[in-house]
Protein backbone atom coordinates (compact mmCIF):
# COMPACT_ATOMS: atom_id res chain seq x y z
CA UNK A 1 0.00 0.00 0.00
CA UNK A 2 2.97 2.15 0.83
CA UNK A 3 4.67 1.58 -2.38
CA UNK A 4 2.09 1.71 -4.88
CA UNK A 5 0.44 4.97 -3.37
CA UNK A 6 4.10 6.78 -2.35
CA UNK A 7 6.18 5.74 -4.96
CA UNK A 8 4.43 3.85 -7.90
CA UNK A 9 1.50 6.42 -8.48
CA UNK A 10 3.48 9.70 -8.40
CA UNK A 11 5.82 7.73 -10.67
CA UNK A 12 3.29 7.35 -13.23
CA UNK A 13 1.57 10.28 -13.40
CA UNK A 14 -1.31 9.78 -11.28
CA UNK A 15 -0.73 11.93 -8.42
CA UNK A 16 -4.22 13.19 -7.62
CA UNK A 17 -5.51 9.28 -6.76
CA UNK A 18 -2.89 9.14 -4.04
CA UNK A 19 -5.51 10.87 -1.47
CA UNK A 20 -8.82 9.13 -2.72
CA UNK A 21 -7.55 5.72 -3.25
CA UNK A 22 -5.50 5.92 0.49
CA UNK A 23 -8.78 6.98 2.26
CA UNK A 24 -10.72 4.12 0.12
CA UNK A 25 -8.42 1.28 1.31
CA UNK A 26 -7.41 2.42 4.45
CA UNK A 27 -11.02 3.24 5.63
CA UNK A 28 -12.41 -0.38 4.44
CA UNK A 29 -9.60 -1.50 5.93
CA UNK A 30 -9.97 -0.35 9.17
CA UNK A 31 -13.46 -1.55 9.00
CA UNK A 32 -11.80 -5.01 8.79
CA UNK A 33 -9.65 -4.33 11.42
CA UNK A 34 -12.46 -3.40 13.75
CA UNK A 35 -14.36 -6.00 12.72
CA UNK A 36 -11.71 -8.22 13.75
CA UNK A 37 -10.89 -7.24 16.85
CA UNK A 38 -15.13 -7.62 17.44
CA UNK A 39 -15.00 -10.94 16.20
CA UNK A 40 -12.07 -12.11 18.31
CA UNK A 41 -12.54 -10.62 21.38
CA UNK A 42 -16.64 -10.51 21.95
CA UNK A 43 -18.70 -13.37 23.64
CA UNK A 44 -20.05 -15.73 20.89
CA UNK A 45 -22.51 -16.48 22.69
CA UNK A 46 -22.23 -18.26 25.70
CA UNK A 47 -25.43 -20.04 27.65
CA UNK A 48 -26.89 -17.68 29.77
CA UNK A 49 -27.57 -18.29 33.44
CA UNK A 50 -31.08 -16.81 32.79
CA UNK A 51 -31.67 -20.00 30.55
CA UNK A 52 -30.46 -22.26 33.35
CA UNK A 53 -33.22 -20.37 36.05
CA UNK A 54 -35.91 -20.95 33.00
CA UNK A 55 -35.12 -24.61 32.74
CA UNK A 56 -34.88 -25.41 36.01
CA UNK A 57 -37.75 -23.63 37.01
CA UNK A 58 -39.98 -25.21 34.18
CA UNK A 59 -38.82 -28.52 35.16
CA UNK A 60 -40.94 -31.53 33.65
CA UNK A 61 -43.21 -29.05 31.62
CA UNK A 62 -40.00 -28.57 29.47
CA UNK A 63 -39.14 -31.51 27.35
CA UNK A 64 -35.67 -31.73 27.12
CA UNK A 65 -34.46 -34.26 24.26
CA UNK A 66 -31.03 -35.79 23.21
CA UNK A 67 -29.17 -33.81 20.83
CA UNK A 68 -29.26 -35.19 17.35
CA UNK A 69 -27.13 -34.19 13.84
CA UNK A 70 -30.69 -33.03 12.46
CA UNK A 71 -33.21 -29.79 12.39
CA UNK A 72 -34.31 -29.90 16.21
CA UNK A 73 -36.25 -26.79 16.07
CA UNK A 74 -38.15 -25.36 19.31
CA UNK A 75 -36.40 -28.24 21.31
CA UNK A 76 -34.06 -27.74 24.32
CA UNK A 77 -31.47 -30.86 23.66
CA UNK A 78 -29.08 -31.80 26.40
CA UNK A 79 -25.30 -31.56 26.27
CA UNK A 80 -23.69 -35.05 27.39
CA UNK A 81 -20.33 -32.25 27.80
CA UNK A 82 -21.44 -29.79 29.73
CA UNK A 83 -24.42 -31.45 31.06
CA UNK A 84 -27.00 -28.94 31.37
CA UNK A 85 -29.38 -28.55 28.61
CA UNK A 86 -29.07 -25.62 25.97
CA UNK A 87 -31.48 -23.67 23.79
CA UNK A 88 -32.20 -24.58 20.26
CA UNK A 89 -29.49 -24.16 17.92
CA UNK A 90 -27.12 -24.21 20.12
CA UNK A 91 -23.91 -26.72 20.30
CA UNK A 92 -20.77 -27.65 22.23
CA UNK A 93 -17.21 -26.34 20.98
CA UNK A 94 -14.61 -28.99 21.75
CA UNK A 95 -11.93 -26.38 20.82
CA UNK A 96 -13.47 -23.68 23.54
CA UNK A 97 -15.51 -26.20 25.85
CA UNK A 98 -18.41 -24.20 26.00
CA UNK A 99 -21.84 -24.67 24.71
CA UNK A 100 -22.52 -21.28 22.26
CA UNK A 101 -25.84 -19.92 21.06
CA UNK A 102 -26.29 -20.66 17.57
CA UNK A 103 -23.16 -21.47 16.77
CA UNK A 104 -21.42 -21.74 13.38
CA UNK A 105 -18.05 -23.13 13.51
CA UNK A 106 -14.63 -22.29 15.66
CA UNK A 107 -12.70 -20.03 13.54
CA UNK A 108 -8.53 -20.47 13.80
CA UNK A 109 -8.12 -17.22 12.09
CA UNK A 110 -10.25 -15.16 15.53
CA UNK A 111 -8.92 -17.85 17.76
CA UNK A 112 -12.88 -17.71 18.41
CA UNK A 113 -15.77 -19.72 18.18
CA UNK A 114 -18.61 -17.93 15.33
CA UNK A 115 -21.64 -17.62 17.30
CA UNK A 116 -24.92 -15.66 17.74
CA UNK A 117 -22.87 -12.72 18.95
CA UNK A 118 -20.06 -12.40 16.88
CA UNK A 119 -21.51 -14.06 13.49
CA UNK A 120 -22.03 -10.31 12.61
CA UNK A 121 -18.49 -9.28 13.32
CA UNK A 122 -17.36 -12.29 11.12
CA UNK A 123 -19.25 -11.81 8.51
CA UNK A 124 -18.02 -8.15 8.38
CA UNK A 125 -14.67 -9.04 8.49
CA UNK A 126 -14.53 -11.20 5.62
CA UNK A 127 -16.38 -8.98 3.25
CA UNK A 128 -15.01 -5.73 4.13
CA UNK A 129 -11.30 -7.71 3.98
CA UNK A 130 -12.63 -8.56 0.46
CA UNK A 131 -13.57 -5.02 -0.20
CA UNK A 132 -10.04 -3.94 0.64
CA UNK A 133 -8.85 -6.80 -1.46
CA UNK A 134 -10.42 -6.10 -4.70
CA UNK A 135 -10.40 -1.92 -4.29
CA UNK A 136 -6.11 -2.89 -4.02
CA UNK A 137 -6.18 -4.68 -6.68
CA UNK A 138 -8.42 -3.10 -9.21
CA UNK A 139 -7.12 0.41 -8.34
CA UNK A 140 -3.51 -0.84 -9.67
CA UNK A 141 -3.76 -3.99 -11.83
CA UNK A 142 -2.05 -1.53 -15.20
CA UNK A 143 1.06 -0.93 -12.69
CA UNK A 144 1.06 -4.28 -11.57
CA UNK A 145 0.58 -5.63 -15.36
CA UNK A 146 3.55 -3.00 -16.46
CA UNK A 147 5.94 -4.29 -13.33
CA UNK A 148 5.50 -7.96 -13.75
CA UNK A 149 6.05 -7.55 -17.73
CA UNK A 150 9.58 -5.92 -16.42
CA UNK A 151 10.42 -8.63 -13.88
CA UNK A 152 9.87 -11.47 -16.90
CA UNK A 153 11.37 -9.50 -19.59
CA UNK A 154 14.16 -6.98 -17.52
CA UNK A 155 15.09 -6.12 -21.42
CA UNK A 156 12.04 -4.76 -23.08
CA UNK A 157 9.90 -4.60 -19.61
CA UNK A 158 11.56 -1.84 -17.75
CA UNK A 159 10.91 0.82 -20.87
CA UNK A 160 7.31 0.57 -19.70
CA UNK A 161 8.58 2.04 -16.13
CA UNK A 162 9.96 5.45 -15.21
CA UNK A 163 13.29 6.03 -14.33
CA UNK A 164 11.81 6.78 -10.62
CA UNK A 165 10.69 3.56 -9.93
CA UNK A 166 13.70 0.97 -9.45
CA UNK A 167 14.08 -2.60 -8.45
CA UNK A 168 13.42 -2.84 -5.15
CA UNK A 169 10.35 -0.93 -5.53
CA UNK A 170 9.09 -3.66 -8.92
CA UNK A 171 9.97 -6.38 -6.65
CA UNK A 172 7.88 -5.61 -3.41
CA UNK A 173 5.14 -4.39 -5.36
CA UNK A 174 4.90 -7.40 -7.44
CA UNK A 175 5.32 -9.50 -4.07
CA UNK A 176 2.28 -6.87 -2.84
CA UNK A 177 0.29 -8.32 -5.63
CA UNK A 178 0.74 -11.88 -5.75
CA UNK A 179 -0.17 -12.14 -1.73
CA UNK A 180 -3.10 -9.59 -2.92
CA UNK A 181 -4.27 -11.71 -5.37
CA UNK A 182 -4.26 -15.18 -3.26
CA UNK A 183 -5.88 -13.24 -0.23
CA UNK A 184 -8.57 -12.21 -2.35
CA UNK A 185 -9.42 -15.50 -3.90
CA UNK A 186 -9.05 -17.56 -0.55
CA UNK A 187 -11.25 -14.70 1.17
CA UNK A 188 -13.99 -15.02 -2.21
CA UNK A 189 -14.34 -18.86 -1.75
CA UNK A 190 -14.69 -18.49 2.24
CA UNK A 191 -17.03 -15.61 1.31
CA UNK A 192 -19.52 -17.48 -1.05
CA UNK A 193 -20.20 -20.81 1.35
CA UNK A 194 -20.82 -18.40 4.17
CA UNK A 195 -22.81 -15.83 2.72
CA UNK A 196 -24.67 -18.78 1.06
CA UNK A 197 -25.65 -19.98 4.39
CA UNK A 198 -26.47 -16.54 6.03
CA UNK A 199 -28.83 -15.99 3.06
CA UNK A 200 -30.68 -18.48 4.02
CA UNK A 201 -30.02 -18.66 7.92
CA UNK A 202 -28.40 -21.52 7.75
CA UNK A 203 -25.04 -21.92 9.72
CA UNK A 204 -21.87 -24.35 8.77
CA UNK A 205 -23.36 -27.02 10.98
CA UNK A 206 -26.40 -26.96 10.11
CA UNK A 207 -26.09 -27.03 6.31
CA UNK A 208 -25.12 -30.75 7.00
CA UNK A 209 -29.17 -31.43 7.78
CA UNK A 210 -31.23 -33.16 6.07
CA UNK A 211 -34.10 -34.71 7.90
CA UNK A 212 -35.92 -31.75 6.87
CA UNK A 213 -36.51 -28.58 5.06
CA UNK A 214 -34.44 -25.56 7.12
CA UNK A 215 -37.25 -24.26 9.33
CA UNK A 216 -35.42 -21.66 10.34
CA UNK A 217 -35.56 -19.76 6.61
CA UNK A 218 -37.71 -16.71 6.62
CA UNK A 219 -38.52 -16.42 3.17
CA UNK A 220 -36.22 -13.68 1.96
CA UNK A 221 -32.64 -12.84 1.65
CA UNK A 222 -33.50 -9.82 3.33
CA UNK A 223 -34.89 -11.27 6.34
CA UNK A 224 -32.72 -14.01 6.56
CA UNK A 225 -30.12 -11.50 6.69
CA UNK A 226 -31.76 -9.84 9.39
CA UNK A 227 -31.69 -12.36 11.59
CA UNK A 228 -27.90 -11.97 12.16
CA UNK A 229 -27.87 -8.26 11.34
CA UNK A 230 -30.82 -7.35 13.26
CA UNK A 231 -33.12 -4.82 11.66
CA UNK A 232 -31.90 -2.37 8.72
CA UNK A 233 -30.37 0.10 9.73
CA UNK A 234 -26.76 1.98 9.21
CA UNK A 235 -25.74 -0.13 12.36
CA UNK A 236 -25.30 -3.60 9.55
CA UNK A 237 -22.47 -1.55 8.21
CA UNK A 238 -20.68 -1.72 11.63
CA UNK A 239 -19.11 -4.02 14.23
CA UNK A 240 -21.15 -3.06 17.01
CA UNK A 241 -24.53 -4.91 18.56
CA UNK A 242 -27.39 -4.83 16.44
CA UNK A 243 -29.59 -1.70 17.05
CA UNK A 244 -32.66 -3.98 16.82
CA UNK A 245 -32.01 -7.55 17.21
CA UNK A 246 -34.86 -9.94 15.90
CA UNK A 247 -33.57 -12.78 18.41
CA UNK A 248 -32.27 -13.36 22.18
CA UNK A 249 -30.49 -16.53 20.68
CA UNK A 250 -32.76 -18.42 22.92
CA UNK A 251 -35.47 -18.73 20.98
CA UNK A 252 -36.33 -17.66 17.26
CA UNK A 253 -38.83 -16.76 14.90
CA UNK A 254 -41.10 -19.19 13.20
CA UNK A 255 -41.81 -17.81 9.66
CA UNK A 256 -45.29 -19.34 9.84
CA UNK A 257 -45.36 -17.75 13.51
CA UNK A 258 -45.48 -13.68 12.72
CA UNK A 259 -46.68 -12.96 16.09
CA UNK A 260 -44.33 -14.83 17.44
CA UNK A 261 -41.53 -13.34 15.33
CA UNK A 262 -42.79 -9.18 16.49
CA UNK A 263 -42.82 -10.22 20.32
CA UNK A 264 -39.36 -11.94 19.95
CA UNK A 265 -38.26 -8.71 18.13
CA UNK A 266 -39.47 -6.24 21.02
CA UNK A 267 -38.27 -8.23 23.99
CA UNK A 268 -34.63 -8.34 22.11
CA UNK A 269 -34.92 -4.31 21.74
CA UNK A 270 -36.39 -3.83 24.81
CA UNK A 271 -35.32 -0.27 26.24
CA UNK A 272 -34.24 1.07 29.56
CA UNK A 273 -37.51 2.40 30.23
CA UNK A 274 -38.91 -0.64 30.55
CA UNK A 275 -38.55 -2.17 33.68
CA UNK A 276 -37.08 -5.93 34.37
CA UNK A 277 -39.80 -7.26 35.84
CA UNK A 278 -41.82 -7.11 32.88
CA UNK A 279 -39.30 -7.39 30.35
CA UNK A 280 -38.35 -10.97 31.95
CA UNK A 281 -42.18 -11.98 32.47
CA UNK A 282 -42.63 -10.98 28.51
CA UNK A 283 -38.44 -13.14 27.72
CA UNK A 284 -40.50 -16.38 29.97
CA UNK A 285 -43.74 -15.94 28.03
CA UNK A 286 -42.20 -16.07 24.79
CA UNK A 287 -39.49 -19.00 25.88
CA UNK A 288 -42.67 -21.01 27.10
CA UNK A 289 -44.44 -20.35 23.63
CA UNK A 290 -41.62 -21.46 21.71
CA UNK A 291 -40.69 -24.40 23.43
CA UNK A 292 -44.04 -25.81 24.13
CA UNK A 293 -43.85 -25.63 27.85
CA UNK A 294 -47.01 -27.95 28.93
CA UNK A 295 -48.26 -26.06 32.03
CA UNK A 296 -51.04 -27.88 33.45
CA UNK A 297 -52.52 -29.67 35.65
CA UNK A 298 -51.30 -32.84 34.53
CA UNK A 299 -47.73 -31.73 34.57
CA UNK A 300 -48.63 -30.84 38.36
CA UNK A 301 -49.89 -34.22 38.72
CA UNK A 302 -46.59 -35.86 37.54
CA UNK A 303 -44.55 -33.26 39.78
CA UNK A 304 -46.47 -34.51 42.86
CA UNK A 305 -46.17 -38.08 41.98
CA UNK A 306 -41.99 -37.48 42.19
CA UNK A 307 -42.57 -36.40 45.83
CA UNK A 308 -39.94 -33.49 45.40
CA UNK A 309 -39.91 -30.31 43.62
CA UNK A 310 -36.70 -30.50 41.73
CA UNK A 311 -37.05 -33.81 40.55
CA UNK A 312 -38.78 -33.46 37.06
CA UNK A 313 -35.24 -31.37 35.55
CA UNK A 314 -33.90 -34.46 36.75
CA UNK A 315 -36.22 -36.86 35.25
CA UNK A 316 -35.41 -34.79 31.80
CA UNK A 317 -31.30 -34.85 32.94
CA UNK A 318 -30.80 -38.51 33.87
CA UNK A 319 -32.91 -39.90 31.03
CA UNK A 320 -30.51 -38.21 28.70
CA UNK A 321 -28.10 -39.96 30.24
CA UNK A 322 -29.57 -43.44 30.36
CA UNK A 323 -30.48 -43.14 34.10
CA UNK A 324 -34.14 -43.04 35.39
CA UNK A 325 -36.24 -41.11 38.24
CA UNK A 326 -38.78 -43.19 39.46
CA UNK A 327 -41.12 -42.11 42.61
CA UNK A 328 -38.39 -39.95 43.89
CA UNK A 329 -35.97 -42.25 43.81
CA UNK A 330 -33.37 -42.65 41.48
CA UNK A 331 -32.22 -45.78 39.49
CA UNK A 332 -29.51 -46.70 36.92
CA UNK A 333 -30.97 -48.33 33.89
CA UNK A 334 -29.63 -50.17 30.98
CA UNK A 335 -29.26 -48.68 27.20
CA UNK A 336 -31.59 -50.57 24.94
Amino acid sequence: NLIYLGRVLPAVGKQALVVPLGIAFNLVWLLGMWSYAMAHLSDPGVIPERWLEFVQGMGLALEVVPARAEWQPAKATFCKKCFVPRPERAHHCLICGICVLRMDHHCPWINNCVGFYNHKYFLLLGGYTLLASLIALLSCLPELAACLFALVDPGAGYAWLPDSLDVMDVVVFVTFGILTSMVFGLLAQMMAVHAGLAVRNSTSIEDQYRNMNNPFDQGSVFANLSQIFGAFSLDWFLPIRPARPLSDGIAYPDPDEERLALNLAAVATAGPEDTLEREDTETLQLWQIRYNVRLSSSVDAEEGASGWVGAPFFTQFFGCVGVAVDGGTRRLVADR
